[in-house]
């Protein structure tokens, strides 16, 4: 990432930090990755055909 000290991006970075968006996301890409796993557990356990 480029960002200049004091500009407007790095401004913009840290508002979106000081609203836990990063931890937002994290959470997020994690419940999808468990829905994920869940389901492909679920199509190999009904002897469906894996698609990757």
């Amino acid at each position: 990432m480029v960002a200049t000290p004091g500009g407007t991006t790095i401004t913009a970075i840290h508002e979106l930090e000081s609203a836990k968006l990063r931890a937002t996301l994290i959470r997020a890409v994690e419940a999808a990755t468990i829905k994920s796993k869940s389901l492909n557990s679920a199509k190999i356990n009904n002897n469906q055909k894996l698609v990757l």
